[in-house]
């Protein structure tokens, strides 16, 4: 796992499943984050190898409080893709504050589609 949690109401991203397979995808997304907070510095890694692998991310639509969160729950390399399952999750309790969850994973690099469910 590169990084989970939240990213602010300034940051105000576009819901999306993201696949990253370079750097200069992965150095424009950073900038995005870091805008406003530097979220990347959180990350357990900034520096990928794209030759072997590629980033999955996740971010989920703003939420009106803490309790909300996106979770990567399974990838599947099948034989014609990749299946990155996920779940959005609401616990129904968390502080009253504009956020949108994330999640964000490395994973090998295959050269088959990744579909999102």
């Amino acid at each position: 796992m590169i990084g989970k949690g939240y990213f602010s109401s300034e940051e105000n991203l576009t819901s999306q499943n993201l696949v990253i397979t370079n750097q200069a995808d992965w150095n424009t997304f950073l900038t995005l984050l870091n805008v406003n907070t530097n979220y990347s510095s959180t990350f357990s890694e900034t520096n990928i190898n794209f030759s072997d692998f590629k980033i999955i991310a996740i971010i989920d639509s703003q939420r009106a409080d803490t309790g909300h969160s996106v979770n990567i729950d399974t990838v599947v390399e099948n034989q014609d893709n990749i299946t990155v399952d996920y779940s959005l999750l609401n616990s129904g309790s968390g502080f009253t504050e504009i956020m949108q969850p994330y999640h964000i994973v490395r994973i090998p690099r295959i050269n088959k589609p990744v579909i999102f469910q």
